[in-house]
């Protein structure tokens, strides 16, 4: 420590003994300069010379130590300087990273959105697809139900005509106008069907005529019957025919002078496609 700086802590020392109030951040002066200024016996008129010279030895060695440290105050001042610039471009540079991050956000955002968007929008083209595959998987299980149906097939026209009412459902496609020709041709193909059945059945009732059996004979009121049940779904019907034809053709089958003949084939085939149902 310098001499200076001694002499400047002497001083200080002094003031801190003599007058603390002062060194109080709370110190009005105008209290202070009142009790100088009073010659009472409770006044202090009487230390003011000493106040004077204190005073005045204060400001010297002050000088003093602020002319020894001069250098030291500039250099500090200077750096306190440079502490404001660099915090000021500081500020600066962290709000222009706060906006270009809010920038970056918002295009992210903007991105996320269209991303969502062309997802939506791939979506809707691939169900579009599916649907037009099904529609044209539709159109040709409808020429293979045809087919079927033509060489007596049941089994397979039943299960292609079931596919079909199961796709046209899952794709709602019967709601489209353009396709109410196909659904007709469909429950058209379905009626086609059991009129062959019933037709097959009515052969073999008749081949049973006249060899003492019970017969089991559908009217028209039995066969409208069959198709109140529902004309869209084909298992309902088979239910509900499957049952008296089964017995009947067990009876059939029990009786060891019936014999089928030509038929033999159409009768299996019959029998298979029941059981099966």
């Amino acid at each position: 420590m310098s001499y200076q700086s001694n002499e400047l802590s002497h001083v200080l020392g002094k003031i801190k003994d003599d007058w603390p109030s002062l060194l109080n951040q709370d110190c009005n002066p105008l209290d202070t300069a009142l009790l100088l200024l009073d010659n009472t016996s409770v006044g202090l008129a009487h230390r003011y010379p000493d106040f004077v010279n204190l005073n005045q030895e204060f400001s010297e060695v002050l000088k003093k130590a602020v002319n020894e440290n001069y250098s030291a105050f500039n250099d500090a001042i200077g750096s306190y300087g440079l502490a404001i610039s660099s915090l000021s471009e500081s500020q600066t540079t962290l709000s222009n990273i706060r906006s270009d991050l809010q920038s970056v956000e918002k295009i992210v955002n903007n991105r996320v959105g269209l991303m969502n968007e062309l997802n939506s929008k791939n979506m809707q083209y691939s169900e579009a697809h599916e649907i037009l595959d099904s529609i044209g998987e539709l159109r040709a299980d409808s020429e293979t139900i045809d087919s079927y149906i033509e060489a007596k097939d049941f089994t397979h026209a039943q299960q292609y005509i079931t596919k079909s009412f199961a796709t046209a459902e899952k794709f709602g496609l019967w709601q489209i106008p353009a396709l109410k020709s196909t659904q007709q041709s469909l429950q058209s193909q379905v009626q086609k069907l059991f009129d062959l059945i019933i037709e097959d059945v009515s052969n073999i009732m008749y081949m049973k005529t006249g060899r003492g059996t019970s017969n089991i004979i559908y009217e028209d009121e039995v066969k409208a019957e069959f198709f109140s049940v529902s004309s869209t779904d084909i298992d309902d019907i088979s239910k509900v025919i499957n049952k008296p034809v089964m017995q009947f053709l067990n009876e059939l089958e029990d009786e060891d002078e019936f014999s089928p003949g030509e038929d033999t084939t159409r009768f299996k085939t019959l029998k298979t496609h029941l059981y099966m149902s």
